[in-house]
């Protein structure tokens, strides 16, 4: 074996921790060797003088002192004040019935405001406002719309409505020209003469039976007229 394989072996030697047949290999090298040898030398004075100062035995006294000093200084450890009991020795007083009130009253607030935007959350949901400004807005209908318009009533019962516009026809076409010049397949004209001899009595009957068109003319313009 060379030196460096010896020199990794020295302290294993000096502590009786070989086998016998490294030991034999290492004693023949540092029998050659007088460096190894001297290393040697100094890994067994070590040896004997941590062996020379060994550790001091303690009574059964000693051991319980040191437990109970060690224990009280865990307990000193555990019971060491912390940032909240160091602001509450602030005061010479610690305000422990103040503080529970005022947690108190913040736990109420805080579930009252819960309760409230729950409630809030559910009426959005079932109310949609409309904005739109062209949704509200109301246009005024002009003169000419609303006389164009027929009436709420006249789209309910059509019938009523065609009468009423005959009726207003009839009337038109009595004021502008003769009242032989108006005829209609639902109306039946009627003329009588009235106990007045000056007046004649044109009825018109519309296609509405309750609704009837009278008028009155001289007498002597219709007879002209016939002429």
């Amino acid at each position: 074996m060379n030196c460096p394989d010896v020199e990794k072996l020295i302290p294993l030697y000096s502590g009786d921790d070989l086998d016998p047949k490294q030991t034999r290999i290492v004693e023949q090298h540092l029998d050659s060797c007088e460096n190894c040898r001297n290393q040697a030398r100094g890994f067994e004075q070590s040896a004997l003088w941590l062996k020379s100062n060994a550790s001091p035995e303690f009574d059964d006294a000693t051991f319980l002192q040191l437990r109970q000093a060690v224990r009280l200084e865990i307990a000193q450890i555990q019971t060491k004040p912390g940032f909240g009991d160091w602001i509450f020795s602030l005061w010479p007083h610690r305000p422990a019935p103040a503080l529970s009130a005022a947690a108190i009253i913040i736990l109420i607030a805080a579930l009252s405001l819960i309760i409230f935007r729950s409630s809030t959350d559910k009426n959005s949901n079932l109310i949609t406002v409309v904005s739109d400004p062209a949704i509200n807005r109301q246009e005024k209908p002009s003169p000419t719309d609303a006389l164009q318009a027929p009436p709420k009533a006249a789209l309910r019962n059509p019938k009523k409505t065609i009468a009423r516009k005959e009726e207003r026809l009839a009337i038109n076409q009595i004021g502008s020209s003769a009242p032989t010049d108006i005829t209609g397949p639902k109306s039946e004209e009627k003329t009588e003469t009235t106990s007045s001899n000056n007046m004649l009595r044109i009825e018109l009957q519309t296609a509405d039976p309750n609704i009837r068109i009278i008028w009155f003319t001289p007498k002597k313009e219709t007879q002209n007229d016939s002429k």
